[in-house]
């Protein structure tokens, strides 16, 4: 079986299953998946600086916006995600496509951050990115967890953060600005960048403060 004969297997294993494959499968140019973030909307990616830096990709999925950031100029990519079908997908579009530069972690990202197990993890990272777990105000429990030493430290000066707005929680594209702009200044200097395709969602920049 080769391997886009394989990838096109796993995707099949999660068809139909709601919100697995979350962002679009694209290969050679081909949308091979569109998932629920379409392809030719991804605009987001033109905000995100990456050039010559090293990324991490918290909750990077099946590896699209991993790709995306390889494909953009990033020096070297740690995409993390904890489905093991999902990761196996990332790890075999990186592979289809060539992208040596970028590497996939099966887990968590407080398994890969937990620096008494995996002490070779400790890397500084010129940019994370981010989205969110639960709801937006889960990236506020993700950060002050990042910023503490006992828990799990990740090294960065820059935070790129897109918090989830789903249906059950959803705020309207004011509130969400004027949210991540309050709650996320507690963390460094935070830019507002463009809201992006979906949910009324926006894109923030924070840059560290060196004192937290």
């Amino acid at each position: 079986m080769s391997k886009i004969e394989e990838l096109r297997d796993l995707m099949k294993r999660y068809e139909g299953i709601n919100a697995c494959l979350y962002t679009p499968i694209v290969i050679y140019g081909n949308v091979l998946y569109e998932g629920n973030r379409k392809h030719s909307n991804q605009f987001r990616f033109d905000y995100i600086d990456v050039k010559d830096k090293i990324v991490c990709d918290l909750g990077c999925n099946n590896g699209y916006s991993s790709s995306r950031f390889a494909e953009n100029g990033a020096k070297r990519v740690i995409g993390i995600e904890k489905d093991p079908i999902i990761a196996k997908v990332a790890k075999l579009v990186a592979d289809v496509k060539n992208l040596p530069n970028v590497e996939i972690f099966q887990g968590t990202y407080q398994d890969y951050f937990d620096h008494r197990q995996h002490p070779e993890h400790n890397l500084e990272f010129d940019v994370v990115v981010f989205t969110s777990e639960q709801d937006y105000r889960g990236v506020c429990t993700v950060l002050d967890c990042a910023f503490n030493p006992d828990e799990y430290l990740i090294n960065t000066k820059t935070w790129y953060i897109e918090p989830t707005n789903h249906p059950d929680h959803k705020l309207s594209k004011e509130e969400i600005k004027e949210w991540g702009e309050t709650e996320l200044s507690k963390y460094g200097d935070v830019e507002f960048l463009t809201f992006t395709d979906y949910q009324n969602r926006g894109l923030f920049r924070i840059n560290v403060n060196t004192n937290n």
